[in-house]
């Protein structure tokens, strides 16, 4: 099995050279591939594939983060931590860093709306293997976090994942799995899970979640129905000019971020945790 799994890896890891032939793989096999893990027959067999089959030993989780959020003066008192705070931290403590070139959903797509060289970021030692596949380079903590900034005012969402089966697409080996962790910059036409969020089936669905915020109604809805829109986890909906939001909010940010009354905002619910990692339910990220 060891040795299968080195022969996926280093057939089916993407290089410099496969990068295009990937991206659209991601545009459209993955999204079907995903879209039908709940259909009889067909279904296990791709949960088998991707690797959700056995939740008591897949650990594939992922978590929203509104890096776009502002703390007003009258927050700033309180030391609120931001979930860019998260991402900051992890990029500054981190024994390795590496930056994608491109962003691989946004090119799969040709994204119209959002720059394809807001590519993600890896860390841990693991990651290395991004680089030495030429699909990434090796960035100091400053680089990195300086990447993160330029993502910050333009509506993307970061996003912090550790997906199994991408070990064989970034061609990480068993023993490094552990060390490894994605933060990505997602925007919501054209990221795999946000984009397909209402399509996912619920089992999968459940294992991508928020850090604790959640968008709530300050008043002065128009009724214009874009929040509704635009949330991926459809937990809002708008009666009688009243956006009503569910507790399965996210806490992505989206609504308010394309809310042109400035009806919405994204709060905290719960308390912050130290990092990244200890979001991670079954296992830590060791990076």
């Amino acid at each position: 099995m060891k040795e299968q799994a080195k022969t996926f890896r280093e057939k089916l890891a993407i290089t410099g050279d496969s990068w295009q032939w990937y991206a659209r793989l991601f545009a459209k096999g993955m999204v079907t591939a995903v879209r039908l893990a709940d259909k009889p027959l067909v279904g296990p067999f791709l949960k088998k594939v991707l690797l959700f089959d056995q939740p008591e030993k897949n650990y594939t989780q992922a978590f929203t983060l509104n890096i776009n959020l502002k703390v007003d003066e009258k927050e700033a008192h309180q030391n609120v931590v931001l979930p860019i705070d998260l991402i900051r931290r992890s990029i500054e403590t981190s024994p390795f860093r590496a930056i994608m070139h491109k962003c691989l959903c946004r090119t799969g797509n040709n994204c119209q709306n959002f720059n394809i060289d807001y590519g993600c970021i890896f860390i841990g030692e693991a990651a290395k293997s991004t680089v030495e596949n030429g699909i990434a380079r090796e960035a100091t903590v400053q680089e990195a976090l300086s990447h993160m900034e330029k993502a910050v005012d333009t509506g993307l969402v970061g996003m912090s994942t550790w997906i199994e089966i991408e070990k064989y697409v970034w061609g990480i080996k068993e023993e490094g799995l552990r060390k490894f962790l994605e933060i990505c910059f997602c925007c919501p036409c054209c990221c795999l899970i946000l984009k397909n969020m209402k399509k996912i089936p619920p089992d999968i669905r459940q294992r991508f979640k928020g850090v604790g915020w959640k968008s709530t109604y300050l008043g002065g809805c128009n009724g214009c129905g874009i929040c509704e829109e635009s949330c991926p986890a459809q937990a809002i909906t708008v009666q009688d000019d009243t956006p009503s939001i569910s507790d399965q909010c996210l806490g992505c940010g989206i609504c308010a971020f394309r809310c042109s009354q400035k009806a919405l905002e994204t709060k905290p619910i719960a308390a912050p945790k130290e990092n990244l990692q200890a979001y991670y339910e079954g296992f830590r990220p060791d990076v």
